[in-house]
């Protein structure tokens, strides 16, 4: 791989998957080579030593402008697919007291 490559979703250690540079439109620079190691400047601006033989994608990670798009006003982000903010079982009677019908709660005063 040339120097100045661009790459992303990279194996910190042989074998374990990518791990680093993974989020849209992140990507990290191929800087030098020594060895049996590589030098790479990640997004965040540290430079990390890391071994030849982890695999990486070559290219940008897509969706590059997925943090830049407005949802428009305060409380458009609860309309997407999922409810922010509520755990599995607030409201269940088994799992949590805010569940619980009002005679539970008077006795637990």
């Amino acid at each position: 791989m040339p120097l100045g490559t661009a790459i992303h979703n990279i194996e910190i250690t042989l074998g374990k998957g990518g791990q680093l540079v993974r989020a849209a439109g992140a990507v990290a620079k191929l800087i030098a080579k020594e060895g049996k190691s590589a030098t790479l400047k990640l997004p965040s601006g540290e430079v990390r030593l890391i071994s030849k033989n982890c695999s990486a994608t070559v290219g940008q990670v897509g969706n590059v402008g997925a943090n830049q798009k407005s949802l428009g006003r305060a409380g458009s982000k609860r309309w997407l697919d999922r409810m922010v903010g509520h755990k599995l079982g607030e409201f269940v009677p088994t799992l949590n007291f805010r569940g619980h019908a009002k005679s539970d709660n008077r006795s637990r005063r």
